[in-house]
């Protein structure tokens, strides 16, 4: 008999699986989100925030003069970018090039940049440090490359 005499469980928490979630990695990346969610909130809604907020009320030609705006939107494309190379792992698919070569070149430069506050983000960073290893050298161990 090669049937099985149950049936896979349904993934609630990701619907639109294709294959089951790999438990492991789904919650090594759980725990690295939850213990950094405080970094990434904070930077997301103080940093991104302002840059939105001087979008807003500025002038277009003064927003892009200032550093201060290019800093929210690296800080807002490294957290997209590490959130798709952690989707992409979950489902052991390799993302764009893009995603992991400058989402960890910005990712990089953040945390110099704000390495006082690195004990609010440390496992994100390193969880980012290896995803960029994953999605970068490692082949797919189903063999299947995505477009994420």
């Amino acid at each position: 008999m090669s049937e099985m005499p149950f049936e896979a469980p349904p993934t609630a928490l990701l619907p639109h699986a294709t294959e089951p979630v790999i438990g492991s990695r789904f919650a090594i990346a759980l725990a690295c989100w939850l213990l950094s969610s405080v970094g990434a909130l904070m930077s997301l809604f103080m940093f991104t925030g302002i840059s939105i907020w001087s979008l807003i009320t500025q002038p277009i030609s003064e927003v892009l003069q200032d550093w201060k705006f290019y800093v929210g939107a690296g800080i807002a494309y490294a957290w997209l970018a590490l959130w798709v190379m952690t989707k992409g792992w979950i489902y052991d698919r390799q993302v764009a090039w893009y995603w992991p070569v400058l989402g960890g070149a910005i990712g990089i430069l953040c945390c110099a940049f704000f390495f006082i506050m690195i004990y609010l983000y440390l496992p994100c960073a390193l969880l980012g440090l290896y995803l960029t290893y994953f999605h970068l050298r490692s082949p797919s161990t189903t063999g299947a490359q995505g477009t994420l």
